[in-house]
């Protein structure tokens, strides 16, 4: 009798052990979903299949990413508003140093709430200020609640980041809210010279500072109008602004390459892939590995597993964010 209780008792650890293994190993399968829907903007599976996926144990992915609040996209996509805010409220506190849950509010909150989207967006962008989208958020409400003051101060404490998504968002803001202190400005967008390796980013902002929105010319008012649409996620319309400025800038890869990821993330994806093949045969010296990385994506998503993965290790080899991951899940 004595040899059976012990038996049990050595063998309950075992049990647990083994149950725990399983669990991991069910939420990495289930991750990989999630993810790569994430990482590439999407929305695709089905919702109801999603809220089957355990979001409670493990509580964040491999990658830190609280599972909770990437399962509340799809209730969000699917106007089931209020369970997606008991979801995100409800997992908050898994990982809070990434600010996902307040950005995602913060997201909800930008079109019906804006002072409970600046509450949620600062939150974001002080836990994560690196993050160009926490930050493109808080300097949305910023706009919109016009506290100019604030929005300096929220550039000087993230300024020697030295991203220049950042500095191109506050310069943006900043002439929305007063575009009177140009001068300013134009020194900042000087400053700026000095981080960027491609001036050609430059070009809008130089022309914004210089003469203002309304003395743009033909082609920097196309572009800024196709930034203002993706940004609105109007995508397949922003795609057709790209290509406009393309057209008359055909030397500007970038301009292609904007409008190919905006067809991709509109869901046309052989046009997508007819703009990145464009690119990777026109323009070999200039590439990031941005292209490679989401044709091959796209070749995944069309059940083109081989060729997508000679591409992503064509992305990898230019050490393209994102890549290795992407690698790991569907390139075995």
């Amino acid at each position: 009798m004595k040899n059976k209780i012990l038996f049990f008792v050595s063998i309950i650890p075992l049990i647990c052990s083994i149950y725990i293994n399983y669990l991991v190993n069910e939420s990495f399968k289930e991750q990989s979903i999630l993810l790569f829907e994430f990482n590439n903007y999407q929305l695709n599976f089905p919702t109801n299949d999603i809220l089957t996926f355990n979001h409670t144990f493990p509580s964040i992915s491999a990658t830190g990413l609280p599972l909770g609040v990437m399962k509340a996209r799809y209730l969000f996509n699917d106007s089931r508003n209020k369970e997606a805010i008991q979801l995100v409220h409800s997992t908050k506190k898994a990982n809070p140093y990434l600010g996902i849950s307040a950005f995602t509010l913060a997201n909800y909150y930008m079109n019906n709430n804006i002072d409970s989207a600046y509450y949620y967006s600062k939150i974001a962008s002080s836990s994560l200020p690196r993050n160009v989208f926490h930050t493109k958020n808080y300097f949305k409400t910023l706009l919109l609640l016009e506290k100019e003051k604030e929005l300096d101060s929220a550039f000087s404490s993230i300024k020697n980041f030295n991203l220049m998504a950042q500095w191109q968002q506050y310069i943006f803001t900043k002439l929305e809210l007063n575009n009177s202190n140009r001068e300013g400005l134009k020194g900042l967008v000087k400053e700026a010279e000095l981080y960027v390796d491609d001036q050609n980013q430059l070009s809008t902002l130089k022309a914004l500072v210089n003469v203002g929105f309304e003395g743009l010319s033909g082609i920097q008012a196309i572009v800024l109008k196709a930034e203002q649409l993706f940004d609105q996620q109007d995508f397949v319309l922003s795609a057709i602004n790209f290509l406009r400025a393309a057209e008359l800038n055909p030397s500007r890869y970038n301009y292609y390459e904007n409008a190919a990821l905006a067809y991709y993330l509109g869901g046309e994806l052989e046009e997508a892939r007819k703009l990145f093949t464009f690119i990777l045969k026109n323009f070999q010296k200039k590439r990031n590995g941005k292209s490679e990385f989401y044709l091959g994506v796209l070749e995944i998503e069309k059940k083109n597993k081989n060729q997508g993965c000679i591409f992503l290790k064509e992305a990898l080899k230019k050490q393209f964010s994102g890549t290795r991951k992407v690698i790991e899940n569907y390139c075995y």
